[in-house]
């Protein structure tokens, strides 16, 4: 569970949110930085969380609510690519994905950080927007609980409501069938959620400018704030024996979500959300 300091970070902050009963507002808590800088919490439910269980079951239970919320997510993920691909013949590229699915999150889910619960707010999102589009205004209740476990987050969320609130609209107005979601119903979810961004929280208004926070300092010695080189990852694909490394299994990934987006362009069978959210991981 420690494999890196933020986690003593976390339950400090919720031990502080605890026994105060507020965020800490003081610049540049539990941290050495000069000039101080203010300190946006917007993880702050996040660590009255890990706080919570660390102080009745210890480090064991933190454990135990990493492997959860891997064992969660992933089960909302084979269960999203079954939903998609129902016809038995592309059950095995279904299952390779999900191999490729598993290997990928399990380092990244060996901590209990907030951005585990992010991965999992992600996956339901878009599994009402592509399967239960006509539930779609239980969104900005759902969009309150990750902005104050993980706020940082808030632009993802309303990009994809948005992607799909733009298709909709889009097939409206190409055609006189009626489109897969109501547009009406996704443009009042993705409304709320914008709203909720910056009213739900304790941060408020505040919290619109966190993600947009420059992190060229950070990105000196955090290695997933680095420049992202395609190429470069593209030219590191080798094997520790029989195994792939996890940079290769990356490498594959990228490979087949790239041409699968091609695949459905050409065959004209592209979905504007679908091409709106690749665009925007490729830009991520």
């Amino acid at each position: 569970v420690g494999l890196d300091t933020d986690l003593w970070y976390h339950l400090n902050a919720g031990r502080y949110i605890v026994e105060h009963g507020a965020l800490p507002r003081d610049s540049s808590v539990f941290s050495f930085i000069t000039p101080p800088r203010p300190w946006m919490d917007y993880y702050w439910l996040f660590q009255v969380l890990v706080y919570g269980l660390f102080t009745t079951t210890g480090y064991e239970g933190l454990a135990i609510f990493r492997s959860v919320v891997y064992l969660f997510l992933m089960g909302l993920v084979l269960s999203f690519l079954i939903r998609r691909h129902h016809s038995h013949n592309s059950y095995l590229a279904c299952a390779a994905v999900f191999v490729l699915y598993v290997v990928l999150f399990a380092p990244r889910l060996q901590m209990a950080r907030p951005y585990i619960i992010s991965y999992v707010f992600i996956v339901i999102f878009l599994y009402y927007l592509e399967f239960l589009p006509h539930r779609v205004l239980v969104l900005p209740a759902l969009a309150i609980i990750w902005f104050n476990l993980h706020g940082i987050e808030y632009p993802i969320c309303l990009f994809m409501v948005m992607a799909y609130t733009t298709e909709a609209l889009w097939q409206q107005f190409r055609s006189s069938s009626a489109p897969r979601a109501h547009p009406r119903a996704l443009l009042v979810s993705t409304l709320l959620c914008l709203f909720v961004a910056y009213t739900a929280t304790p941060l408020g208004v505040d919290l619109l400018r966190v993600p947009f926070i420059s992190t060229q300092m950070a990105s000196s010695y955090i290695a997933e704030l680095k420049p992202f080189n395609v190429v470069e990852m593209l030219s590191s694909l080798h094997m520790t024996g029989l195994l792939p490394s996890r940079q290769t299994l990356q490498a594959l990934f990228f490979l087949i979500v790239s041409f699968a987006a091609a695949a459905t362009c050409i065959k004209r069978q592209a979905r504007l959300s679908h091409l709106m959210l690749f665009v925007a991981g490729l830009v991520l």
